[in-house]
């Protein structure tokens, strides 16, 4: 049985695991396996990690640093790709990149135009 000490690590952990973008699915199994626990508990570490990631709103710095660690994560995808000669597994991380770039545009377009009707610095998001 953990101490409640141990419990808190574990979801520490979780939340770190999901700010650096791995899916929960991996982390409870990495969890489970790390810390040799079911993977039910693992699952439900990784849920009250959820909770506390999402139940707060995000700072625009935390949102520009989670989109620009995924625009990282597809470059490294469409290098590693292109190194194992798989062309459409680069494309499609290319792809999938330019999407999210594109989506950063549209929001920061979307921002500025709220900014000038209302008069303010920016919205929250």
């Amino acid at each position: 049985m953990a101490t409640n000490d141990e419990i808190k690590q574990r979801e520490q952990e979780a939340l770190q695991l999901l700010i650096e973008g791995y899916s929960p699915a991996s982390i409870a199994r990495k969890l489970a396996s790390d810390h040799d626990v079911s993977l039910r508990n693992a699952r439900r570490y990784v849920a009250a990690a959820k909770l506390d990631y999402f139940d707060a709103p995000m700072t625009r710095n935390e949102l520009e640093f989670g989109l620009h660690l995924q625009i990282e994560r597809l470059e490294l995808i469409a290098d590693a790709a292109k190194e194992a000669g798989e062309p459409k597994q680069e494309i499609a991380a290319i792809k999938a990149c330019a999407s999210l770039r594109e989506a950063r545009l549209k929001a920061l377009q979307r921002e500025s135009e709220f900014s000038e009707k209302t008069g303010s610095a920016s919205r929250p998001f």
